[in-house]
Protein backbone atom coordinates (compact mmCIF):
# COMPACT_ATOMS: atom_id res chain seq x y z
CA UNK A 1 0.00 0.00 0.00
CA UNK A 2 2.73 2.39 0.92
CA UNK A 3 4.00 1.93 -2.22
CA UNK A 4 1.33 2.61 -4.36
CA UNK A 5 0.53 5.68 -2.25
CA UNK A 6 4.22 7.14 -2.70
CA UNK A 7 4.17 6.26 -6.79
CA UNK A 8 0.87 8.24 -6.91
CA UNK A 9 1.98 10.99 -4.87
CA UNK A 10 5.33 11.64 -7.48
CA UNK A 11 3.19 11.17 -10.26
CA UNK A 12 0.85 14.44 -9.54
CA UNK A 13 3.95 16.03 -8.94
CA UNK A 14 5.45 14.88 -12.13
CA UNK A 15 2.28 15.55 -13.57
CA UNK A 16 1.41 19.21 -12.11
CA UNK A 17 -1.95 19.43 -12.19
CA UNK A 18 -2.67 22.73 -11.54
CA UNK A 19 -0.62 23.60 -14.51
CA UNK A 20 -2.20 21.54 -16.71
CA UNK A 21 -5.55 22.76 -15.13
CA UNK A 22 -4.62 26.17 -14.81
CA UNK A 23 -6.07 25.90 -10.86
CA UNK A 24 -5.70 29.14 -9.11
CA UNK A 25 -4.70 29.30 -5.40
CA UNK A 26 -2.61 26.33 -3.40
CA UNK A 27 -5.24 23.62 -3.60
CA UNK A 28 -3.18 21.36 -5.54
CA UNK A 29 0.13 22.07 -3.56
CA UNK A 30 -2.10 21.25 -0.43
CA UNK A 31 -3.35 17.94 -2.09
CA UNK A 32 0.37 16.85 -3.24
CA UNK A 33 1.19 16.99 0.54
CA UNK A 34 -1.55 15.13 1.82
CA UNK A 35 -0.57 12.44 -0.60
CA UNK A 36 2.65 12.00 0.76
CA UNK A 37 0.87 12.12 4.21
CA UNK A 38 -1.23 9.21 3.34
CA UNK A 39 1.99 7.22 1.87
CA UNK A 40 3.58 8.25 5.13
CA UNK A 41 0.12 7.39 7.76
CA UNK A 42 0.67 3.62 5.54
CA UNK A 43 4.43 3.92 5.98
CA UNK A 44 4.28 3.39 9.31
CA UNK A 45 1.43 1.36 10.11
CA UNK A 46 3.13 -1.14 7.82
CA UNK A 47 6.50 -1.23 8.36
CA UNK A 48 8.85 -1.25 12.46
CA UNK A 49 8.16 2.67 13.31
CA UNK A 50 10.54 5.00 15.22
CA UNK A 51 8.09 6.32 18.10
CA UNK A 52 10.68 8.82 19.14
CA UNK A 53 10.58 10.58 15.49
CA UNK A 54 6.76 10.38 15.80
CA UNK A 55 6.61 11.91 19.38
CA UNK A 56 8.88 14.94 18.02
CA UNK A 57 6.55 15.64 14.96
CA UNK A 58 3.59 16.07 17.41
CA UNK A 59 5.64 18.36 19.36
CA UNK A 60 6.17 20.45 15.77
CA UNK A 61 2.44 20.44 15.42
CA UNK A 62 1.28 21.52 19.42
CA UNK A 63 4.44 23.72 19.02
CA UNK A 64 2.63 25.41 15.63
CA UNK A 65 -0.76 25.74 17.62
CA UNK A 66 0.38 27.33 20.30
CA UNK A 67 1.98 29.74 18.06
CA UNK A 68 -1.20 30.38 16.36
CA UNK A 69 -3.41 31.08 19.50
CA UNK A 70 -0.62 33.18 20.65
CA UNK A 71 -0.71 35.86 17.98
CA UNK A 72 -1.35 39.27 17.84
CA UNK A 73 -1.25 39.23 14.11
CA UNK A 74 -5.38 40.61 13.47
CA UNK A 75 -5.36 38.51 9.71
CA UNK A 76 -4.25 35.35 11.39
CA UNK A 77 -6.49 32.42 9.06
CA UNK A 78 -6.81 29.03 10.63
CA UNK A 79 -7.74 27.99 7.07
CA UNK A 80 -3.64 28.79 6.60
CA UNK A 81 -2.98 27.29 9.57
CA UNK A 82 -4.30 24.20 8.47
CA UNK A 83 -2.14 23.67 5.02
CA UNK A 84 0.94 25.47 7.13
CA UNK A 85 0.46 22.31 9.13
CA UNK A 86 0.18 20.07 6.22
CA UNK A 87 3.05 21.84 4.75
CA UNK A 88 5.64 21.63 7.89
CA UNK A 89 4.81 17.71 8.59
CA UNK A 90 5.20 16.70 4.78
CA UNK A 91 9.34 16.62 4.61
CA UNK A 92 9.39 14.23 7.78
CA UNK A 93 6.49 11.71 7.27
CA UNK A 94 8.41 9.39 5.05
CA UNK A 95 11.33 9.14 8.11
CA UNK A 96 9.33 7.95 10.98
CA UNK A 97 9.72 4.16 9.84
CA UNK A 98 12.56 1.24 9.07
CA UNK A 99 11.75 1.19 4.97
CA UNK A 100 12.26 -2.60 3.09
CA UNK A 101 14.82 -3.33 0.66
CA UNK A 102 12.20 -2.94 -2.47
CA UNK A 103 10.59 0.56 -0.63
CA UNK A 104 14.68 2.16 -1.18
CA UNK A 105 15.18 0.77 -4.89
CA UNK A 106 11.73 1.64 -5.75
CA UNK A 107 11.66 5.25 -3.82
CA UNK A 108 15.70 6.15 -5.22
CA UNK A 109 14.66 4.87 -8.56
CA UNK A 110 11.42 7.42 -8.32
CA UNK A 111 13.50 10.27 -7.56
CA UNK A 112 16.39 9.65 -10.06
CA UNK A 113 14.42 9.26 -12.52
CA UNK A 114 11.82 12.14 -11.76
CA UNK A 115 13.75 15.07 -13.19
CA UNK A 116 14.22 13.31 -16.78
CA UNK A 117 10.52 12.54 -16.47
CA UNK A 118 9.74 16.05 -16.13
CA UNK A 119 11.63 17.27 -18.95
CA UNK A 120 10.04 13.75 -21.17
CA UNK A 121 6.44 15.11 -20.52
CA UNK A 122 7.15 19.11 -20.54
CA UNK A 123 8.22 18.18 -23.85
CA UNK A 124 4.78 16.79 -24.36
CA UNK A 125 3.29 19.75 -23.09
CA UNK A 126 4.88 21.91 -25.04
CA UNK A 127 3.83 19.93 -28.31
CA UNK A 128 -0.30 19.65 -27.39
CA UNK A 129 0.07 23.30 -26.17
CA UNK A 130 -0.81 22.88 -22.83
CA UNK A 131 2.83 23.77 -21.27
CA UNK A 132 5.53 25.26 -21.76
CA UNK A 133 9.30 23.15 -21.13
CA UNK A 134 11.18 26.80 -21.57
CA UNK A 135 10.50 29.70 -19.44
CA UNK A 136 12.46 32.99 -20.03
CA UNK A 137 14.52 34.25 -17.14
CA UNK A 138 14.51 37.92 -15.24
CA UNK A 139 18.03 37.69 -16.11
CA UNK A 140 17.40 37.55 -19.99
CA UNK A 141 18.33 33.72 -20.36
CA UNK A 142 16.38 31.03 -20.79
CA UNK A 143 15.60 27.96 -18.49
CA UNK A 144 14.26 24.93 -18.60
CA UNK A 145 11.29 23.96 -16.42
CA UNK A 146 9.64 20.57 -17.42
CA UNK A 147 6.12 20.19 -16.43
CA UNK A 148 6.75 22.53 -13.25
CA UNK A 149 5.52 25.79 -12.45
CA UNK A 150 8.85 26.77 -12.76
CA UNK A 151 12.77 26.21 -13.31
CA UNK A 152 13.28 26.66 -9.65
CA UNK A 153 10.99 23.50 -9.19
CA UNK A 154 12.68 21.59 -11.30
CA UNK A 155 16.46 22.59 -10.37
CA UNK A 156 15.15 21.21 -7.00
CA UNK A 157 13.84 18.03 -8.45
CA UNK A 158 16.90 17.20 -10.36
CA UNK A 159 19.01 18.53 -6.71
CA UNK A 160 17.18 15.58 -4.87
CA UNK A 161 17.65 12.97 -7.98
CA UNK A 162 21.71 13.71 -8.38
CA UNK A 163 21.94 12.20 -5.56
CA UNK A 164 19.54 9.22 -6.00
CA UNK A 165 20.88 8.05 -9.12
CA UNK A 166 24.55 8.27 -7.41
CA UNK A 167 23.68 6.02 -4.93
CA UNK A 168 21.33 4.06 -7.05
CA UNK A 169 24.86 3.17 -9.26
CA UNK A 170 27.37 2.72 -6.04
CA UNK A 171 24.67 0.37 -3.95
CA UNK A 172 23.14 -1.61 -7.05
CA UNK A 173 24.50 -1.14 -10.41
CA UNK A 174 27.22 1.28 -12.46
CA UNK A 175 24.19 1.62 -14.93
CA UNK A 176 22.83 4.14 -13.15
CA UNK A 177 25.56 6.29 -13.61
CA UNK A 178 24.34 7.75 -17.32
CA UNK A 179 20.58 8.60 -15.10
CA UNK A 180 23.35 10.72 -13.12
CA UNK A 181 25.07 12.15 -16.30
CA UNK A 182 21.25 13.36 -17.25
CA UNK A 183 20.32 14.43 -13.97
CA UNK A 184 23.10 16.62 -13.70
CA UNK A 185 22.49 17.87 -17.59
CA UNK A 186 18.50 18.85 -16.17
CA UNK A 187 19.86 20.37 -13.60
CA UNK A 188 22.43 22.49 -15.35
CA UNK A 189 19.67 23.66 -18.04
CA UNK A 190 17.54 24.44 -15.58
CA UNK A 191 19.86 26.97 -13.74
CA UNK A 192 19.23 26.93 -10.14
CA UNK A 193 22.72 28.53 -9.00
CA UNK A 194 22.18 26.83 -5.03
CA UNK A 195 20.83 22.97 -5.97
CA UNK A 196 23.44 22.68 -8.68
CA UNK A 197 26.10 24.54 -6.30
CA UNK A 198 25.31 22.02 -2.94
CA UNK A 199 24.95 19.18 -5.77
CA UNK A 200 28.34 19.63 -6.83
CA UNK A 201 29.65 19.80 -3.61
CA UNK A 202 27.93 16.83 -1.93
CA UNK A 203 28.36 14.53 -4.94
CA UNK A 204 31.54 15.49 -5.04
CA UNK A 205 32.12 14.13 -0.84
CA UNK A 206 29.75 11.01 -1.73
CA UNK A 207 32.18 10.26 -5.05
CA UNK A 208 35.09 10.16 -2.35
CA UNK A 209 33.81 7.01 -0.79
CA UNK A 210 32.10 5.38 -3.53
CA UNK A 211 33.38 3.17 -6.42
CA UNK A 212 36.02 1.63 -4.58
CA UNK A 213 35.33 -1.59 -6.44
CA UNK A 214 36.29 0.58 -9.70
CA UNK A 215 39.64 2.22 -8.87
CA UNK A 216 39.96 3.83 -12.16
CA UNK A 217 36.23 4.88 -12.68
CA UNK A 218 37.35 7.57 -9.78
CA UNK A 219 40.46 9.05 -11.64
CA UNK A 220 38.68 9.31 -15.25
CA UNK A 221 35.00 10.74 -14.42
CA UNK A 222 36.71 13.91 -12.66
CA UNK A 223 38.30 14.25 -16.24
CA UNK A 224 35.24 13.56 -18.50
CA UNK A 225 32.99 15.85 -16.22
CA UNK A 226 35.20 18.67 -16.31
CA UNK A 227 35.87 18.35 -20.34
CA UNK A 228 31.62 18.27 -20.49
CA UNK A 229 31.56 21.52 -18.29
CA UNK A 230 33.70 23.32 -20.56
CA UNK A 231 31.66 22.50 -23.41
CA UNK A 232 28.90 23.33 -21.61
CA UNK A 233 29.92 26.75 -20.94
CA UNK A 234 30.66 27.94 -24.35
CA UNK A 235 27.88 26.00 -26.19
CA UNK A 236 25.08 26.77 -23.83
CA UNK A 237 26.10 30.62 -22.99
CA UNK A 238 22.69 32.27 -22.96
CA UNK A 239 20.64 29.25 -22.13
CA UNK A 240 20.54 28.71 -18.06
CA UNK A 241 24.29 29.25 -18.12
CA UNK A 242 23.79 33.09 -18.26
CA UNK A 243 21.19 32.59 -15.51
CA UNK A 244 23.97 30.67 -13.27
CA UNK A 245 26.58 33.17 -13.67
CA UNK A 246 24.58 36.17 -12.84
CA UNK A 247 24.38 37.79 -9.18
CA UNK A 248 20.79 39.59 -9.18
CA UNK A 249 18.79 38.01 -6.23
CA UNK A 250 15.46 38.32 -8.51
CA UNK A 251 13.83 41.08 -6.49
CA UNK A 252 14.31 38.34 -3.17
CA UNK A 253 15.48 41.46 -1.33
CA UNK A 254 11.93 43.52 -1.38
CA UNK A 255 10.50 40.53 0.06
CA UNK A 256 12.91 40.20 2.84
CA UNK A 257 12.61 43.62 3.86
CA UNK A 258 8.40 43.13 4.46
CA UNK A 259 8.61 40.03 6.03
CA UNK A 260 11.73 41.39 8.44
CA UNK A 261 9.29 44.64 9.25
CA UNK A 262 6.59 42.63 10.17
CA UNK A 263 8.78 40.15 12.77
CA UNK A 264 9.55 43.33 14.45
CA UNK A 265 5.96 43.73 14.52
CA UNK A 266 5.42 40.38 15.99
CA UNK A 267 8.69 38.76 17.65
CA UNK A 268 7.09 36.52 20.28
CA UNK A 269 4.22 34.49 18.52
CA UNK A 270 4.65 35.69 14.60
CA UNK A 271 1.78 36.02 12.51
CA UNK A 272 0.52 32.15 12.26
CA UNK A 273 1.76 29.45 10.23
CA UNK A 274 1.45 29.40 6.53
CA UNK A 275 -0.03 33.05 7.27
CA UNK A 276 3.41 34.64 5.40
CA UNK A 277 1.30 35.16 2.40
CA UNK A 278 -0.77 37.63 3.77
CA UNK A 279 2.10 39.82 4.08
CA UNK A 280 2.75 40.08 0.63
CA UNK A 281 0.84 43.30 -0.67
CA UNK A 282 0.13 43.97 -4.47
CA UNK A 283 3.10 46.73 -4.94
CA UNK A 284 5.90 44.09 -4.44
CA UNK A 285 4.47 42.67 -8.26
CA UNK A 286 4.94 45.97 -9.88
CA UNK A 287 8.05 46.44 -8.35
CA UNK A 288 9.34 43.37 -9.89
CA UNK A 289 8.82 40.53 -7.16
CA UNK A 290 7.36 37.59 -8.94
CA UNK A 291 6.06 35.92 -6.15
CA UNK A 292 4.68 35.90 -2.68
CA UNK A 293 7.30 33.50 -1.44
CA UNK A 294 9.31 34.09 1.39
CA UNK A 295 12.33 31.93 -0.61
CA UNK A 296 14.14 31.78 2.94
CA UNK A 297 12.88 29.58 5.16
CA UNK A 298 14.59 30.66 8.24
CA UNK A 299 13.22 34.02 7.82
CA UNK A 300 9.42 33.13 7.16
CA UNK A 301 9.38 30.48 9.70
CA UNK A 302 10.63 33.51 12.18
CA UNK A 303 7.93 35.60 10.79
CA UNK A 304 5.35 32.58 11.20
CA UNK A 305 6.27 31.30 14.56
CA UNK A 306 7.99 34.09 16.35
CA UNK A 307 12.00 33.99 17.49
CA UNK A 308 11.08 31.37 20.89
CA UNK A 309 8.96 29.18 18.27
CA UNK A 310 11.20 29.33 15.45
CA UNK A 311 13.98 28.32 17.42
CA UNK A 312 12.15 25.15 18.83
CA UNK A 313 10.64 24.07 15.83
CA UNK A 314 14.34 23.68 14.28
CA UNK A 315 15.88 22.17 17.48
CA UNK A 316 13.12 19.71 16.74
CA UNK A 317 14.14 19.04 13.29
CA UNK A 318 17.57 18.55 14.05
CA UNK A 319 16.00 15.94 16.57
CA UNK A 320 14.19 14.27 13.96
CA UNK A 321 17.24 13.69 11.75
CA UNK A 322 19.68 12.85 14.47
CA UNK A 323 17.36 9.95 15.71
CA UNK A 324 16.64 8.96 12.31
CA UNK A 325 20.77 9.18 11.91
CA UNK A 326 21.24 6.82 14.51
CA UNK A 327 18.26 4.54 13.51
CA UNK A 328 18.61 0.94 12.62
CA UNK A 329 17.78 1.69 8.62
CA UNK A 330 20.69 4.39 8.60
CA UNK A 331 23.36 3.35 11.28
CA UNK A 332 24.82 6.44 11.41
CA UNK A 333 25.80 6.27 7.77
CA UNK A 334 28.39 9.75 7.76
CA UNK A 335 26.71 10.86 3.98
CA UNK A 336 23.40 11.03 5.93
CA UNK A 337 23.96 14.60 7.66
CA UNK A 338 26.04 15.70 4.39
CA UNK A 339 22.42 15.12 2.65
CA UNK A 340 20.61 16.47 5.71
CA UNK A 341 22.99 20.32 5.86
CA UNK A 342 22.76 20.37 1.90
CA UNK A 343 18.83 20.48 2.57
CA UNK A 344 19.49 23.13 5.23
CA UNK A 345 21.60 24.98 3.23
CA UNK A 346 19.04 25.25 0.43
CA UNK A 347 16.49 26.43 2.55
CA UNK A 348 18.48 29.53 2.98
CA UNK A 349 17.78 30.42 -0.33
CA UNK A 350 14.67 28.78 -1.07
CA UNK A 351 10.94 27.37 0.02
CA UNK A 352 12.55 24.14 0.77
CA UNK A 353 9.77 23.12 3.40
CA UNK A 354 7.24 24.09 0.87
CA UNK A 355 8.71 21.92 -1.92
CA UNK A 356 8.30 18.62 -2.53
CA UNK A 357 10.90 18.58 -5.25
CA UNK A 358 13.13 19.81 -2.16
CA UNK A 359 12.44 18.49 0.87
CA UNK A 360 12.34 14.51 -0.63
CA UNK A 361 16.11 15.40 -0.30
CA UNK A 362 15.28 14.33 3.28
CA UNK A 363 13.67 10.96 2.13
CA UNK A 364 16.36 9.95 -0.22
CA UNK A 365 18.32 10.45 2.76
CA UNK A 366 16.46 8.29 5.09
CA UNK A 367 15.93 5.20 2.03
CA UNK A 368 19.82 5.84 1.27
CA UNK A 369 21.06 4.83 4.66
CA UNK A 370 23.94 1.55 4.39
CA UNK A 371 21.46 0.17 7.66
CA UNK A 372 19.31 -3.16 8.05
CA UNK A 373 16.57 -3.42 6.29
CA UNK A 374 12.75 -4.10 7.42
CA UNK A 375 12.23 -7.99 6.50
CA UNK A 376 8.42 -7.75 4.76
CA UNK A 377 5.78 -9.47 6.76
CA UNK A 378 4.84 -12.04 4.37
CA UNK A 379 8.19 -13.44 3.85
CA UNK A 380 8.90 -14.03 7.78
CA UNK A 381 9.30 -17.09 8.88
CA UNK A 382 7.10 -18.80 11.54
CA UNK A 383 8.96 -20.42 14.70
CA UNK A 384 5.97 -22.23 16.25
CA UNK A 385 6.85 -21.99 20.60
CA UNK A 386 8.72 -24.80 22.42
CA UNK A 387 6.82 -27.45 24.38
CA UNK A 388 6.71 -26.34 28.50
CA UNK A 389 8.98 -28.75 30.04
CA UNK A 390 6.50 -31.03 32.42
CA UNK A 391 7.16 -30.64 36.07
CA UNK A 392 9.56 -33.93 37.20
CA UNK A 393 9.48 -35.43 33.99
CA UNK A 394 11.61 -34.58 31.05
CA UNK A 395 10.62 -32.18 28.09
CA UNK A 396 8.22 -34.43 25.69
CA UNK A 397 9.03 -34.50 21.55
CA UNK A 398 5.56 -34.21 20.90
CA UNK A 399 2.38 -33.26 23.09
CA UNK A 400 0.08 -34.82 20.83
CA UNK A 401 1.33 -38.30 21.71
CA UNK A 402 -0.10 -40.65 23.50
CA UNK A 403 2.18 -42.03 25.66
Amino acid sequence: MFRVLFLLATFVMLANPRGVLHLEGNVANVVQKLLFIFAGAAFIMTRPAHRGVIALMCAIAVLTFVCAIGTDYPGFQWRLYCGGLVSIVAPFVLMTAQPQARDRRLVLLVLAAMPVLMVLLGALYQVVGIGHLITSDSSGGARLSGTQDGPAFLSGAAFTGTFAALELAEQWSLGYAGLLLLDIVVLVLAGGRTPLALAVLVCGIAYLRSFRRVPLLKFFVPVWLLTFAAAGVVGLHGFAIQHLMSTTMSNRDLIWAVLRRHLDAHPWFGVGLGNQQLLMYEGLKARGAGTIAGHNEYLRLAVELGYPGVILFFLLTWAICFLVWNSAWVRRDPMFPVYVAAFYLYAITDNAFLAAQIYLCLTFASFAGRGDSAIPVAHERYTPASPPTLPGGRRPQNLSDPT
